[in-house]
């Protein structure tokens, strides 16, 4: 178990305190807002009635920001995005990852990415770029990655002759709109 503390503008204006747990099995993510002196809660999430795919999705940090564009805040849990309002936005489902990074890696795409550096084996994709809002899958790698390959990762702008950030998994490096950079 794992517990992560994080701050969060839920309703574009107001921060509410997050209290999260879980990393590899049960995940817990309860918001709550100090109104008249209380702390009063505002909602949970738990991925204890969600499909599969939102099982071991946890990562060891949480992201947050407005990701879809409506100036309210979301949570990203590892590899699962949380609306606002507490409901489930979207998971990809990769599984458990030491590292992801949320910013606007691609300026050439609109809104933010996600880059995750996934720690189970894969066919492919265990280093991957998301789109924030949608969950859905920019590119990744094709190549296999063992179990515990990619335990490592980032996101930076390190080389001005490619635009927009560099990602790096492992031995995999790309740049913002998915070439390979070799070497």
């Amino acid at each position: 178990s794992r517990h992560m503390l994080g701050v969060a503008y839920l309703d574009g204006k107001t921060p509410s305190v997050l209290v999260v747990r879980g990393t590899y099995g049960l995940m817990k993510v309860d918001a709550s807002t100090l109104r008249a002196g209380t702390l009063q809660k505002i909602w949970r999430w738990t991925n204890e009635r969600q499909p599969f795919k939102y099982q071991g999705q946890g990562q060891h940090s949480i992201k947050v920001g407005d990701i879809d564009g409506d100036g309210f805040d979301e949570i990203l849990n590892g590899s699962i995005a949380i609306d606002n309002d507490g409901r489930t936005m979207w998971g990809t489902g990769l599984g458990h990852g030491d590292r992801f990074y949320l910013s606007d890696i691609d300026p050439a795409r609109a809104g933010l990415e996600v880059w995750y550096t996934i720690e189970d084996p894969h066919p492919q994709n265990g280093v991957s770029l998301w789109d924030a809002k949608r969950g859905t899958l920019i590119f990744g790698t094709n190549e296999a990655s063992r179990d515990n390959q990619i335990a490592g990762g980032l996101a930076g702008d390190i080389d001005p002759a490619f635009p927009g950030m560099e990602v790096w998994g492992d031995k995999f490096f790309f740049t913002a709109n998915g070439q390979v950079i070799s070497g």
